[in-house]
């Protein structure tokens, strides 16, 4: 995804800054996603730092646990 901001810069959002926002957006905790998808509090946490890539299988999972459509999180 890209965002263009008010100065007209554009930047590119990264999937650890979407799965945030999906949890702001939703009310949701790190640990409750991490218990959702059965991994580590620390797996999500590297996820949204973009320090671990998600594999095709968690993004599938993540997509159905908030319910929105895959193209919106690649």
């Amino acid at each position: 995804m890209i965002v263009i901001n008010k100065d007209k810069s554009v930047e590119h959002v990264t999937q650890g800054q979407k799965l945030r926002l999906l949890l702001n957006k939703n009310m949701r905790s790190v640990n409750w996603l991490a218990k959702m998808l059965n991994v580590s509090p620390t797996a999500v946490h590297k996820w949204i730092k973009n320090e671990n890539k998600l594999s095709a299988k968690r993004i599938h999972q993540i997509v159905n646990v908030f319910d929105v459509d895959i193209e919106w999180f690649n």
